[in-house]
């Protein structure tokens, strides 16, 4: 069994590690709303797949909020393919709206996924017959 000469210092170093990952999540997670409700949808996408891939890589949930807002950011910006991943994601998380369905629809549209157009353009209507 290996002694350490320092406990004390690795159980901070632990902490303020623990702490700065919450910190950063807090500011991406301020940068990114604020960036989103100025429609500057392109920086909104970059600190949402930031957060994103911080909170996976610190096992901690995203939610399905972030997922929407995310993907409704990469669709103002022209990705496609960021659009399906995350409101597909959104939507898993029990975060499903009129405009992420709509936005779907239009998204596998826009690759030519005829099914999955109707899956969606189906389930808009089923939701939100208004």
């Amino acid at each position: 069994m290996q002694h350490y000469k320092y406990p004390g210092l690795i159980i901070l170093v632990i902490f303020l590690t623990s702490c700065g990952t919450g910190r950063q999540v807090s500011e991406l997670q301020t940068d990114a709303e604020e960036a989103y409700r100025q429609d500057n949808y392109e920086a909104a996408l970059g600190y949402y797949q930031e957060l994103i891939e911080l909170k996976t890589r610190h096992g901690h949930d995203v939610g399905g909020d972030t997922y929407y807002s995310a993907g409704i950011s990469a669709w103002e910006t022209g990705d496609t393919g960021k659009t399906i991943e995350y409101l597909r994601l959104a939507h898993r998380n029990d975060f499903a709206t009129e405009r992420s369905y709509h936005t779907l629809s239009h998204a596998y549209r826009e690759i030519d996924n005829l099914s999955l157009e109707i899956t969606n353009l189906e389930a808009y209507n089923d939701n939100y017959p208004e």
